[in-house]
C-alpha cells in the first residue's frame, strides 16, 4: 500500500467528505503522535494514560456502549477485546489491543495517529460470530467514477466462523435478502457519495431500528475490500 492510498484509506479522509451529505453515526475523530510502540512490549508510553481520557471524553458524548477504531482498522474479529466498548474500565487495554492489530496487520504497520470513536448504532442482531461480533443487516455498494457499479451483501457464508447458534445459515441467507425499498434508499444514498468522493470506492451500509434506517458505517478503496466472487464488475 502506497503512502498515499493509506492516507486516502484513512477514515478521516472520507469522513470528513461523506458525513455532511449522507447519514453516518456520531462521530468524534482524535489525531494524535504519540508513539504507542511500548505497548508492544508491555510498556505504557508516555502520555498514555492522556490519550486514554480524550478516548473516555468523546465515548462519553456518544455514551457507551461506543464503538471504537483507528483509521485504518477496528479489529471488529476481536470485537469484545478492540472495538466494543461497554465501560471507560476497557479504553486502555482495547487500545492496547488495536495497537497490537495495526502493528501485525500489514509488513510495515499501520498507522495508529487518527483514532475514532462512535456512535454504536442500535439495530436487530441475528447471531455472533468470530469473538462475539454482531452478525446484522448490511450491505456493500461499489462505486466509481460518481456511479454506483454494483451492490453485494456484506457477508458471505464462508467468512462466518464460530457462529453462536446452529442455524445460522439460514439467517445469514435472511440478512443478505433486501427489499426493494431498502435496496432503493441504499442506491441513492451511495450515488449521492459517488459524487464526492473521486475515484472507486466501496461503501458499507447498516441497517438501523431508529431514522435513518441505513448509515453509511465504512468506506474504503475499491482495491481494498473484498468483492463477491462472479460479479461482472471490476
Amino acid at each position: 500500500m502506497t503512502v498515499l492510498s493509506r492516507e486516502k484509506d484513512s477514515f478521516d479522509f472520507w469522513y470528513r467528505t461523506v458525513q455532511p451529505l449522507v447519514p453516518t453515526p456520531r462521530t468524534h475523530i482524535i489525531k494524535t503522535d504519540l508513539d504507542f510502540a511500548p505497548l508492544m512490549d508491555g510498556a505504557t508510553p508516555d502520555g498514555f494514560e492522556a490519550f486514554c481520557q480524550r478516548i473516555a471524553f468523546a465515548a462519553r458524548k456518544v455514551r457507551y456502549p461506543a464503538f471504537l477504531r483507528t483509521g485504518h482498522t477496528s479489529g471488529k474479529h476481536n470485537w469484545c477485546s478492540t472495538c466494543y466498548l461497554d465501560a471507560e474500565a476497557e479504553i486502555p487495554s482495547h487500545v492496547s489491543a488495536l495497537v497490537e492489530e495495526s502493528y501485525l496487520a500489514d509488513f510495515f504497520g499501520l498507522p495508529t495517529d487518527v483514532w475514532v470513536v462512535r456512535e454504536f448504532v442500535p439495530g436487530p442482531v441475528a447471531f455472533t460470530a468470530f469473538n462475539g461480533l454482531p452478525i446484522r443487516k448490511e450491505r456493500r455498494v461499489f462505486v466509481n467514477a460518481g456511479k454506483v457499479r454494483c451492490h453485494h451483501p456484506y457477508w458471505p457464508a464462508d467468512a462466518i466462523k464460530r457462529a453462536s447458534c446452529p442455524d445460522w445459515v439460514e439467517k445469514l441467507a435472511a440478512l443478505n435478502a433486501i427489499a426493494d425499498e431498502d435496496l432503493a434508499e441504499i442506491l441513492t444514498l451511495s450515488a449521492t457519495v459517488a459524487q464526492a468522493l473521486p475515484g472507486a470506492w466501496s461503501l458499507d451500509w447498516m441497517l438501523c431500528h431508529e431514522a435513518p434506517r441505513w448509515r453509511l458505517i465504512d468506506a474504503a478503496l475499491a482495491e481494498h475490500s473484498y468483492h463477491f466472487e462472479g460479479c461482472q464488475e471490476p
